[in-house]
């Protein structure tokens, strides 16, 4: 860097990281005639997945956007499980969310350790997601997710599946029959495989804001080289929130702005503006009290009453043009959902039962709490979905109340009681 020799960086075996994948497939109508070849390349992609490999399946149409299991998984036999049963002439109807979904897939995707990939199976055609082509782009970028985009069907979006892939780091494969679909996955799958990524610290003082840097690869006999510019920003700021999921009503924004350079010699004023598709839905001003000889200044706004969808927090540093800091977030109004599957009699001989739970929310489940007689048990969740739940309950003799309560990330709450009777 900067005629400055940083030395050899070596890439040698050992243990792989882990790779977070979801494969997310468009069942809507357009798909017609092309379900098996469809499940077929699913399949196969996933009897490719190795040990440490992530993945989560998921669909989309009209009427959906959801996983077909409540979690990243390793396990074939259950990815192929999932794959038979949500994949079938049923589940083929409405129109296409193609945006909407590439915006649901980060948000599963964005918090996991490890290089994040979005297999998009589509024709490319959208006409109902609420999110525009370029915010799921954006959205994706953000969350350091690489989309690898395969386009299957007669009628294929080619610009918006290769600007999707080219904007995001990942690959379009053009499938131009169906039974094509198996092989372009396998060859995606490989190519995502074949990514390194190298961290090193700059021996450029950060006085200098432009740089210079080389990286050259040997492999076997052959030399590669690279050669790029790029600039120091003098000032960063970050927007520490404690959540990114939030209730409607009142959101309290906290964040902090760093100087990179280790001081900020006067005070700083901070404007805060909560976007929705880039239009400005409030404004607020805050200004910091902590000295000038500091390398963090703290701020914190309200925003008094903000309702449902999806969100982006801005801060500006005022007299810094360039210095600007951005915020997902997402506010959730819908309460999750409690169902017990099968029948539970409300009187029994038994001194204790099994109560058979499934759990959905429309956006991030929390907990499940089940309670009786002041004594409680919590279970964590994570996902939209969590089935096959089964706790069990101690009865005592006589009448029995048991309360469900289930909690999203955001804090809705619902529950349900139970009322059942032990002639034990």
């Amino acid at each position: 860097e900067a005629s400055i020799k940083k030395g050899s960086l070596k890439l040698r075996g050992g243990k792989r990281q882990q790779i977070n994948i979801i494969l997310s497939m468009d069942i809507s109508s357009s798909m017609y005639g092309k379900l098996q070849e469809l499940k077929e390349a699913a399949i196969a992609f996933t009897e490719n997945i190795r040990e440490n490999d992530k993945v989560l399946p998921m669909v989309f149409n009209g009427q959906k956007i959801e996983p077909l299991i409540t979690s990243f998984s390793s396990s074939k036999d259950k990815i192929v499980e999932a794959l038979n049963a949500g994949l079938n002439r049923n589940s083929l109807s409405g129109n296409t969310p193609s945006y909407d979904s590439i915006i649901r897939a980060t948000d599963l995707l964005k918090n996991r350790e490890g290089p994040k990939f979005l297999f998009f199976l589509t024709d490319g055609q959208d006409n109902i997601s609420d999110h525009s082509l370029e915010e799921a782009i954006n959205y994706a970028k953000d969350g350091g997710v690489n989309i690898y985009s395969i386009g299957l069907g007669g009628y294929i979006k080619e610009k918006v599946l290769g600007m999707i892939s080219r904007e995001t780091g990942g690959v379009f494969l053009t499938s131009p029959t169906p039974t094509e679909l198996r092989d372009s996955y396998l060859e995606l799958q490989a190519k995502s495989r074949r990514q390194y990524e190298l961290k090193y610290t700059s021996p450029i003082e950060v006085s200098i804001p432009k740089r210079s840097v080389k990286l050259v690869a040997a492999i076997g006999k052959n030399t590669y080289s690279d050669f790029r510019e790029y600039s120091l920003p003098p000032v960063s700021l970050e927007i520490e929130e404690t959540q990114d999921v939030f209730k409607p009503g009142s959101i309290n924004v906290r964040g902090s702005v760093k100087d990179s350079r280790g001081k900020m010699t006067s005070g700083v004023e901070i404007s805060i503006e909560l976007l929705k598709n880039n239009s400005s839905i409030g404004t607020g001003e805050t200004k910091t009290e902590t000295p000038g000889t500091s390398e963090k200044y703290n701020f914190s706004y309200r925003f008094p009453q903000v309702e449902s969808g999806h969100y982006t927090i801005e801060v500006k540093v005022k007299g810094k043009k360039n210095l600007v800091g951005r915020k997902k977030i997402y506010v959730d109004g819908v309460k999750p959902r409690i169902e017990i599957e099968g029948r539970l009699s409300k009187e029994t001989e038994a001194k204790n039962i099994i109560v058979p739970l499934r759990i959905s929310d429309n956006h991030s489940l929390r907990r499940v709490e089940i309670k009786k007689s002041g004594v409680k048990k919590v279970f964590r969740l994570e996902g939209e979905e969590v089935a096959g739940l089964e706790p069990k309950i101690e009865l005592e003799k006589g009448k029995n109340e048991i309360t469900i309560s289930a909690t999203d990330k955001a804090g809705n709450s619902t529950t349900e009681e139970l009322h059942i009777t032990s002639f034990q």
